[in-house]
């Protein structure tokens, strides 16, 4: 169960366990994954996993229930590594019951299938609610932020395959203001990147990474003026806090509740 806050990397983690078990050559391995909304419900979301999967359904196939889930898996004839991300986007309470049970009964029953569950959640607790029963038979895999030197190396990766340099202040600043936040970091580089090369340069410069922000920042202000607007139109009284509250998770961890934060890039 990999689990984290938003924008720290969980999903591109996810993405990425096909090629590391590619790479150890784990030929009998097949891998999918498939992303959970608001809407979906137990039935839906296994028939994502199957479809995937290329497993022929019968469309009266009614008994969508975690037992039903562990026949057709006992029935392939390769392990399988199942990722569904974005769990903690259920709303349906009836599906996340149903999904403990599906982890248990697997298990139990010692199936060649293995569930990567992924959501913002803190803890099993609150990924999973009161279904304790599962506790035995998942590994939490905390996603923590990641560090400067972790954040500076994304840089000068994907730098390398462009063959740019850049200069280490801007390099710096930009880890900094990342708060250990890679989204954030991809985000910075890449305008700060289109930046020199609109200038026709090799290297990223300070001033690209002021442009950069300056960029960041008139996007997010735009996606949370549109958060706004919709969630003043919305006819349920409690969606303007339900935007809100989505918009506001992030914070920097050197702000406190007793004062403000600094302007965004003034450090």
């Amino acid at each position: 169960m990999e689990r984290g806050e938003r924008r720290v990397g969980k999903t591109s983690l996810a993405n990425v366990l096909s090629d590391i078990f590619a790479d150890r050559k784990l030929e009998h391995l097949h891998s999918v994954g498939v992303n959970c909304t608001t809407n979906d419900d137990f039935r839906s979301i296994w028939r994502n996993v199957f479809h995937e999967l290329h497993v022929d359904l019968d469309d009266q196939w009614a008994d969508v229930s975690p037992e039903a889930v562990r026949y057709v898996l006992q029935g392939l004839q390769h392990r399988t590594l199942i990722v569904i991300d974005e769990v903690d986007r259920l709303e349906n309470d009836e599906a996340l019951t149903l999904l403990s049970d599906t982890v248990k009964t697997l298990s139990d029953h010692s199936v060649g299938a293995t569930l990567v569950l992924v959501g913002v959640a803190d803890s099993v607790d609150e990924l999973i609610g009161d279904h304790q029963s599962i506790e035995r038979a998942v590994t939490q895999v905390p996603m923590p932020r990641m560090s400067n030197v972790e954040l500076t190396g994304i840089v000068d990766k994907g730098l390398r395959r462009l063959r740019m340099t850049i200069t280490d202040n801007a390099k710096t600043r930009i880890a900094r203001l990342s708060e250990g936040l890679p989204h954030y970091t991809h985000l910075l580089s890449l305008h700060a990147t289109q930046r020199a090369i609109m200038d026709d340069r090799s290297e990223v410069r300070d001033t690209d990474a002021t442009t950069a922000i300056q960029t960041a920042v008139q996007k997010a202000q735009h996606t949370i003026r549109t958060a706004y607007q919709r969630a003043t139109r919305s006819p349920r009284q409690d969606s303007l806090s339900s935007e809100c509250s989505s918009r506001a998770r992030w914070r920097p961890r050197t702000s406190s509740a007793t004062s403000p934060p600094a302007p965004f890039g003034s450090r």
